[in-house]
């Protein structure tokens, strides 16, 4: 893949990161599972707007593995996530991470976004230390891709060039 120049000019790549996930794997978990232990399951990696955004998948009457393929994108994202961030003695819990420092969503013409929620990550003093040190003034880009039974997540971790609190 070839990024535009304007892309990455005067922009740092903090870190990057991929994950991989097997689709039929999500479709077992969605087939052997009652609503209310797979809402369980989901809320153990997915932030309240992910799980808004799959509720609305259901409700719709969307197909298996349109579900599948959705609850696999943001598994991905937040895996891919995981991998980016500095590990500290500080580095938030997992759940913390993947539960409320960001979001997977799309735009209207369907590209994926991943969201920082600095309001819902910031709930301690803890995060609010990481979130300064690490997070802030930077943003991700996020490309995800699937074919028949996988599916693909990358993610670049940015800083502005003017922004550099810390090296690269």
């Amino acid at each position: 893949m070839i990024l535009p120049h304007i892309f990455l000019k005067n922009t740092n790549v903090i870190s990057a990161a991929t994950d991989i996930v097997f689709l039929p794997r999500v479709e077992k978990l969605l087939q052997r599972n009652s609503s209310s232990r797979l809402h369980r399951i989901l809320k153990k990696f997915m932030h309240p707007y992910e799980i808004k955004q799959f509720e609305t998948l259901v409700n719709s009457g969307s197909s298996l593995k349109h579900k599948s393929i959705y609850i696999a994108g943001v598994w991905a994202s937040k895996e891919s996530l995981f991998k980016t961030l500095p590990h500290s003695s500080d580095r938030p819990s997992a759940i913390d991470i993947y539960t409320k420092l960001a979001f997977k969503s799309n735009d209207p013409d369907g590209k994926p976004n991943l969201n920082l929620d600095q309001k819902r990550f910031s709930t301690g003093e803890h995060n609010i230390t990481y979130w300064n040190e690490y997070l802030h003034s930077t943003r991700y880009e996020i490309s995800i891709s699937h074919d028949q039974d996988y599916l693909i997540c990358i993610l670049l971790h940015l800083r502005d060039a003017n922004l550099n609190k810390w090296s690269v």
